[in-house]
């Protein structure tokens, strides 16, 4: 009894992490079933303070395995396994919008491979333009390859501007994100 009430006041005291190891000692050293299970369930409140749910939930069970007819016991089992839950969900949440980031930026990378490719593919045929603006009557075919180029290059130049706007926009909300009160200056004017 003794133990327990020393658990008790270090619970009240919200040093969770001491009142729990009280409550074990209490849990394996008495044989009183009574006190086994109020222990349990205290620690079973200790857990759910430091929102350590799942540990809760164990305590509760062991508590009711000991008394199951403990009402409190019961309705805090079921409050813990509400916010297991709810925290699964969360962990879901985060887990499919870093997937969702994480595809956003392969897309980018992709497209700004695209982009060096396209860039090197017509870096390497303005030598061959040159040739055919020297010898315009051996090569009249590639003349008429020219238009699609020039669409390559607006498509291209589209997909930059869009990518400019892109950035434009994180550093915009960054700037909001880290708006501030203006710092006082320190000197004395």
């Amino acid at each position: 009894k003794g133990n327990f009430n020393l658990g008790n006041a270090i619970f009240k005291q919200q040093r969770f992490d001491d009142a729990i190891k009280q409550y074990d000692e209490i849990g394996n050293k008495s044989s009183d079933n009574s006190l086994k299970s109020s222990a349990l369930y205290n620690k079973g409140n200790a857990h759910f303070w430091k929102k350590e749910y799942d540990k809760a939930v164990e305590a509760y069970k062991e508590s009711l395995r000991l008394n199951p007819k403990d009402e409190d016991a019961k309705t805090n089992l079921a409050k813990a396994k509400k916010m297991v839950q709810e925290q699964q969900k969360q962990q879901q949440k985060q887990q499919n919008q870093q997937n969702q980031q994480q595809n956003q930026k392969d897309k980018k990378d992709e497209q700004k491979k695209n982009d060096q490719q396209n860039e090197q593919q017509n870096q390497q045929q303005q030598p061959q333009n040159q040739q055919q603006n020297q010898e315009p009557d051996k090569q009249p075919q590639q003349h008429q390859q020219q238009p699609p180029q020039q669409d390559l290059k607006t498509e291209e130049a589209k997909r930059m501007l869009q990518i400019m706007d892109d950035e434009e926009r994180k550093v915009q909300q960054r700037l909001k994100k880290g708006k501030s009160k203006p710092s006082r200056s320190s000197k004395d004017w």
